[in-house]
């Protein structure tokens, strides 16, 4: 079993202790005690159950041969590259020999702005941070289908070496 699997069952049996706790304040004489220690109990068992789909959320396993080429956060999608195709998660969305065409649709770029001690004096964020490049592709399956693949990380660096390792055949 991965450890991300083992951790995550760890924080999830944590956050069921904490919030079986914080019934259980509830659920007697109410004092402020019992009633700020039930909002503790279910304060941490939120935390935990955060941190466990944190922990459970890792690269696929046989993630050695596979890219993240896209993917911007906790709850939205993950995209893969790897020998056999295009991997949504975990699982195998596209095979490379069912793409017909694929294609940057959309560019824009992000600044990721540090947070300095000088934000903290003055109260006035910096600008001075890093670019990023994210864009959308669109993928067309020979079957005619379209799939929007966003928060693309250099798509148009992404895409030219796809179509160079991948996709040869495809102009």
């Amino acid at each position: 079993m991965r450890i991300g699997k083992v951790l995550s069952i760890i924080l999830y049996v944590l956050a069921a202790l904490f919030i079986l706790g914080g019934i259980g304040l509830m659920a007697s004489p109410s004092s402020p005690a019992s009633t700020m220690g039930a909002i503790v109990g279910f304060g941490f068992g939120a935390l935990f159950i955060i941190l466990g789909i944190i922990a459970s959320r890792k690269e696929p396993a046989n993630s050695e041969k596979l890219t993240l080429i896209a993917g911007k956060g906790l709850f939205s999608p993950w995209y893969y590259i790897g020998k056999e195709g295009i991997y949504k998660g975990k699982k195998l969305l596209l095979r490379w020999n069912e793409i017909a065409n694929i294609f940057v649709i959309h560019e824009y770029e992000i600044t990721k702005s540090n947070l300095s001690l000088r934000t903290l004096q003055t109260g006035v964020p910096s600008m001075s941070g890093t670019i990023y490049k994210m864009g959308t592709f669109r993928v067309i399956t020979k079957d005619g289908r379209e799939i929007d693949i966003k928060n693309v990380i250099n798509p148009k660096e992404i895409l030219e070496y796809i179509k160079n390792t991948y996709l040869k055949n495809i102009s």
